[in-house]
């Protein structure tokens, strides 16, 4: 079904609970018009944006939306080339983000200055009580 004009719109309404777009093969591009949707949203609990191929400038652009959203609960964001400047763009994000519970970074490639970054944010997160990082080129 994808990410259509109108699924953007609910989003940005606060019409929407869970954004499910797994395999979708947005990319980075189609990634940035949905962190702007969730920005101000706050419906939306869990987002699947698994494999996707959003690499680091998606990450980064759904940093930015995090950084803001208090709503988004559940975000998994497995197998989507997000290498190690992406770790660091997320990691600054939890940093201030207090809603995410769960986070699903597994089959990446953040390696082990990605996970040292995701580790040094959850000393100042609570709030994270489940993060997935196997096959990521740690250690």
């Amino acid at each position: 079904m994808g990410m259509t004009k109108s699924k953007l719109e609910r989003i940005k309404a606060g019409t929407i609970t869970v954004v499910d777009l797994w395999s979708e093969r947005i990319g980075s591009n189609g990634i940035k018009y949905l962190a702007d949707a969730l920005k101000a949203n706050n419906s939306v609990t869990m987002i699947d944006l698994s494999d996707n191929e959003i690499g680091d400038n998606g990450a980064k652009y759904l940093a930015d939306a995090l950084k803001e959203n208090k709503s988004i609960t559940r975000m998994y964001l497995d197998s989507n080339y997000i290498g190690e400047d992406g770790a660091k763009y997320l990691a600054d994000a939890l940093k201030v983000n207090k809603s995410v519970t769960t986070m699903d970074l597994r089959y990446n490639n953040i390696g082990s200055n990605g996970a040292k970054y995701l580790a040094d944010a959850l000393k100042e997160n609570k709030s994270i009580t489940s993060m997935d990082l196997c096959n990521n080129n740690i250690g």
